[in-house]
């Protein structure tokens, strides 16, 4: 068992590996918090799970918090160990994902069936950058267009967003939205300009995120403290 400890204002931080596999990866953690965090306080505890031939993090079971419940969060990959679908609880967030020969993404299927979105990415054959992204729905048809170009140094310079209305109806032009952005590096004018992208697209984004999402929890718990 190997532990780390913290010390706030005389409050101890802990965070403990219970246990490690075969290949010396962490499978159950722990993080305890003082009493002096109020609500937070108590011991949390990670298990994770792994591929038995190439290692890789498949799942992990997260504690209950913030009035959640516990939730096991696993992740399915593909033979490359490429990751296609996620699911939080046996509920599917992403239901599938296909990629290029390129190992790009460029179609991933998300929600239930009858209330499906589809993400589509066009992917430039010479640059590996990407052109375009669409959002398409099995109720709402074509809800998003966005397309991007490219400064000769690889820099993305600009995203054109084509927001279609779905509650007066598909092409009503007081429902759809044509967005332009200028994008920039930190520090630029137009660095701030770049809208959100909606939630369901970055659900996918966050794959690769989740299945490292023990230790980046913990740093999350360890934060509490530097917030105070």
């Amino acid at each position: 068992m190997d532990s780390a400890v913290r010390y706030v204002d005389g409050d101890a931080y802990t965070s403990t590996v219970a246990g490690y596999t075969d290949r010396y990866q962490p499978s159950d953690t722990t993080v305890t918090i003082p009493g002096a965090e109020g609500a937070l306080a108590g011991s949390y505890s990670w298990r994770y799970f792994y591929n038995a031939e190439t290692g890789t993090r498949t799942g992990f079971d997260q504690p209950s918090a913030g009035g959640l419940p516990p939730e096991r969060t696993a992740t399915d990959f593909t033979a490359d160990g490429l990751p296609t679908s996620l699911s939080a609880g046996g509920v599917p967030l992403v239901d599938d994902t296909a990629y290029d020969p390129l190992a790009h993404p460029v179609r991933t299927e998300h929600g239930l069936r009858g209330r499906k979105l589809y993400e589509t990415r066009d992917w430039d054959e010479h640059t590996g950058r990407l052109t375009r992204d669409t959002v398409d729905g099995q109720v709402a048809l074509r809800t998003e267009d966005t397309r991007c170009s490219y400064e000769t140094a690889g820099s993305r310079t600009r995203e054109v967003r084509h927001s279609l209305g779905t509650q007066a109806g598909q092409g009503d032009p007081d429902t759809d939205q044509v967005r332009s952005y200028t994008c920039g590096t930190p520090g630029d004018p137009g660095a701030n300009t770049r809208h959100q992208t909606p939630l369901v697209l970055e659900v996918h984004r966050l794959i690769s995120w989740l299945t490292g999402i023990g230790s980046r929890l913990s740093v999350a718990f360890w934060s509490v403290a530097r917030l105070r």
